[in-house]
C-alpha cells in the first residue's frame, strides 16, 4: 500500500482502491504495469480512450495524440454549467505511470489556455510530485479550457528527483479548441463537437476506422449532461421559429460487427438509423440520462436516401411486402443477417421522431393499414430528401438543406427547403401537430447522435 501526494494531499490507495470522483468517474492509483509514463485522451474522438483491450486503436491513439487535437470547447469566462456537473466543463485525461517508475516525481504542464485537475484538487502546472511506491493502475485527470485561442497541450514527465534539471520521459497530448464564447453564443456547444465560425458540428471520429458508440452521449459518464446535445442558453417563452442550414457526413457508421473491443450500444447491433442521424429536441434539458427519463419530442433529421440505398436496387426493393415486417423496413446486411427492427416513423426526416402518421404530409394525414400504405409514405419521404441529394457518376455523395421549425403556442409546423430559402410561404409543410404543447421549461436541442456527423449552420432562431 502506497501514498499518494497531490496538491499537498496525501491519500492512503492500494491497487484494488476505488474513490468515486467529482466528475462522477472512478479512478484508482497512478500505476498501471505498463513501462513508461503514458498519457491518454481520447485522441479519435470516437467517445473514449481506447485500452489495452484494443491494442490496435490505442497504438494510433498513442501515434496521433501529438498531432491531432482532440475537440474542447471554450465557452468563456462564465461557463454555462454553474449549478451543473462540472463534467459538462471537462474532458478526461488518463495518466498511467509503471511501477518501473516509482521513487521519482512526476509533473504536469499544459499551454495558458486549459486548466487541469484531479478530482476536486486543481493541480499546479510544472510542479513536481512525488510518485508512491507499490501497484496501481490510472489516474483519471479533467482538462477544462480557458481559453479561445493557441495551441493547447497537455505533457507529462517523469524526472528522476526533485532537483532534476531534464525529465527523463515525457508524453504529449494535444487538443483543438473551439470557441462557443465567440462564435454560436446564443447556444451551448458541448465538448466533441467541432465549430467553425457559425457552424456546429456533432461529434465525428477524426479516423475512418475509429467506430465510437452510435449513441446521444459516449456512455463512459463524461459529457453525459443533456446527453451531449448542444442546447439554447435561454429556455424558449412561448412561440418560436428556428431555421437552419444541414449538411450530412458521409461516411456510413455502423458498428464493428461483433468485436468486443469497440463500444458500441445496443449489444453491437446494426440499425438502418446508424447513418447520418440528429434532430430538434424540445423541452427541459436532460441533467443525467443515467437517472432521467428523456421524455422530448423531436423534430428527425436523418440521411433517408442513405440508409434506404443500403437495400438492394433501393427505394424500389421496398415495393414488396417481403421488405416489410410490419411498419418496420427488413433489409439484410449479409445473408441471413438482418438490420434492427425500427418502425418507419423512426426512420424519416422532417417529422416527429415516432410521430402520428396521421400528422405527416408523407402519409397523406392518414394511419398506414398494410405494407403498401409504408411503402407509399417511404417513397414520399425519401423522394423528399432525394431533392437535395447530390450525385457524383450516379453515386450519391450527401445531401443539403435548409430545415424550419416553427411553433405558434399551440401548433407545431415542419417546413424543408433549398438552403437559402427565406420565404417559407408557399413551402410545403412536411409535419404539422395543431396540439402540440411544449414542455414546460423547455429549451431547443440538437441531438448529438454520436459519429453520425450532421454540421449544422445558418441558424436563425426567433
Amino acid at each position: 500500500m502506497g501514498y499518494e501526494y497531490l496538491y499537498g494531499h496525501a491519500r492512503c490507495m492500494s491497487g484494488a482502491a476505488e474513490v468515486s470522483g467529482r466528475h462522477g468517474l472512478e479512478y484508482t492509483t497512478l500505476f498501471d504495469p505498463g513501462v513508461s509514463l503514458d498519457l491518454d485522451v481520447d485522441t479519435d474522438n470516437n467517445g473514449y480512450i481506447n485500452t489495452e483491450a484494443n491494442k490496435p486503436r490505442m497504438k494510433w491513439e498513442e501515434t496521433n495524440e501529438a498531432q491531432i487535437g482532440k475537440p474542447i470547447t471554450y465557452f468563456g469566462p462564465n461557463s454555462p454549467h454553474p449549478e451543473f456537473p462540472s463534467s459538462a466543463r471537462y474532458i478526461p485525461l488518463r495518466l498511467t505511470a509503471s511501477s518501473e517508475l516509482t521513487n521519482g516525481m512526476f509533473s504536469l504542464d499544459w499551454t495558458a489556455n486549459l486548466q487541469v485537475e484531479w478530482d476536486e484538487w486543481m493541480l499546479v502546472s510544472g510542479q513536481k510530485y512525488p510518485l508512491s511506491q507499490g501497484e496501481g493502475e490510472d489516474a483519471v485527470l479533467w482538462v477544462m479550457a480557458t481559453g479561445a485561442t493557441g495551441a493547447a497541450q497537455v505533457n507529462a514527465r517523469f524526472w528522476e528527483n526533485e532537483s532534476a534539471a531534464e525529465p527523463l520521459l515525457v508524453d504529449t497530448v494535444l487538443f483543438a479548441i473551439q470557441d462557443n464564447a465567440s462564435h454560436l453564443t446564443d447556444w451551448v456547444i458541448p465538448n466533441e463537437w467541432t465549430i467553425d465560425d457559425e457552424t456546429a458540428k456533432t461529434p465525428m471520429p477524426v479516423d475512418g476506422n475509429a467506430l465510437g458508440p452510435q449513441k446521444e452521449w459516449t456512455g463512459n459518464n463524461y459529457n453525459r449532461y443533456n446527453k451531449g446535445d448542444a442546447y439554447t442558453k435561454a429556455p424558449i417563452s412561448g412561440a418560436f421559429t428556428l431555421a437552419f442550414d444541414v449538411e450530412f457526413d458521409q461516411r456510413l457508421v455502423q458498428p464493428d460487427n461483433g468485436s468486443p473491443y469497440e463500444y458500441t450500444p445496443d449489444g453491437d447491433s446494426r440499425k438502418l438509423g446508424f447513418v447520418a442521424n440528429s434532430g430538434i429536441k424540445i423541452g427541459p434539458r436532460v441533467e443525467d440520462p443515467l437517472t432521467d427519463t428523456d421524455t422530448r419530442p423531436e423534430v428527425a433529421i436523418l440521411d433517408v436516401v442513405k440508409w434506404v440505398n443500403l437495400a438492394p436496387g433501393g427505394i424500389t426493393y421496398f415495393n414488396q411486402e417481403s421488405a416489410w415486417n410490419g411498419a418496420c423496413p427488413r433489409v439484410a446486411y449479409a445473408l441471413g443477417q438482418y438490420y434492427a427492427n425500427e418502425p418507419l416513423n423512426k426512420l424519416m426526416s422532417a417529422v416527429v421522431y415516432g410521430g402520428d402518421y396521421a400528422k405527416m404530409a408523407d402519409a397523406g394525414h392518414q394511419q398506414p393499414t398494410d405494407w403498401q400504405d409504408y411503402y407509399q409514405i417511404l417513397a414520399s419521404n425519401y423522394s423528399r430528401m432525394n431533392s437535395f441529394a447530390t450525385y457524383e457518376n450516379n453515386e450519391y455523395v450527401g445531401s443539403s438543406f435548409r430545415m424550419r421549425v416553427s411553433y405558434s403556442g399551440n401548433s407545431l409546423v415542419v417546413q424543408l427547403a433549398a438552403c437559402g430559402t427565406t420565404d417559407w410561404s408557399s413551402v410545403e409543410e412536411v409535419y404539422r401537430d395543431d396540439a402540440f404543447v411544449a414542455p414546460a421549461g423547455s429549451y431547443l436541442s440538437l441531438q448529438s447522435h454520436w459519429g453520425s456527423g450532421v454540421r449544422f449552420s445558418n441558424i436563425m432562431l426567433q
